[in-house]
């Protein structure tokens, strides 16, 4: 598991960072939506990379982290690292069925 730091820096702050948050059934802090020329794109940020730190702060959670990125200025640093493959199939997998689990509620009538 390659872990990288990431420090990105904008000159006008309506300039967005490039990049968005959700929150894996893990309960990890993902990096999702990564817009191509971007600063997070440009600083090497990936769709799918888990969220290690914020600002010096770890084990944050969705709504802390969405909070930093909101109040951030004109700097930003995070530490991330990429999920084990295995790990991220899970959480698709589970994500999935949580999308279309389907309930069968009548009784099979016997042939």
């Amino acid at each position: 598991m390659e872990t990288v730091t990431v420090r990105m820096s904008r000159g006008d702050r309506t300039t967005p960072w490039g990049f968005g948050v959700t929150e894996a059934p893990s309960r990890d802090v993902v990096i999702v939506n990564v817009v191509g020329g971007s600063l997070a794109d440009r600083a090497g940020l990936r769709n799918g990379d888990i969220l290690d730190e914020l600002e010096g702060l770890r084990n944050l959670d969705i709504n802390a982290t969405d909070r930093l990125l909101v109040t951030s200025r004109d700097k930003i640093e995070l530490v991330v690292h990429s999920p084990e493959e295995e790990q991220l199939r899970r959480d698709i997998f589970e994500v999935y069925n949580q999308l279309c689990m389907v309930q069968i509620t009548s009784t099979p009538k016997p042939w």
